[in-house]
């Protein structure tokens, strides 16, 4: 069965780079471990539920919620908008 739901693809630029370039670069593990850590913390990974669905796999992270529920677009924006913040200040670029 098909739902109406609002979804957010968030790519981060240059992240396959960023892993080639951390082979002998303990400050580049660290950066890609913390990039992961503050998606993980920002979107709260672990709660997920049937009306918001958080996904990140590779350097991807995917919210999806049902269009019928109040507060979501809101909650959307500001982790969003809290999340490219915090990359940004970290070095990394997502679209």
């Amino acid at each position: 069965m098909y739902e109406d739901r609002v979804v957010l693809f968030l790519d981060i630029l240059g992240f396959s780079q960023l892993v080639k370039s951390s082979e002998n670069n303990i400050l580049e593990i660290k950066k890609i471990k913390d990039a992961i850590r503050t998606i993980q913390e920002v979107f709260d990974i672990n709660q997920t539920t049937q009306e918001r669905v958080i996904t990140q796999f590779s350097d991807s992270i995917v919210v999806s919620f049902l269009i019928s529920e109040k507060g979501e677009v809101a909650f959307l924006l500001s982790k969003t908008h809290k999340l490219i913040k915090t990359l940004i200040a970290q070095e990394i670029i997502c679209r």
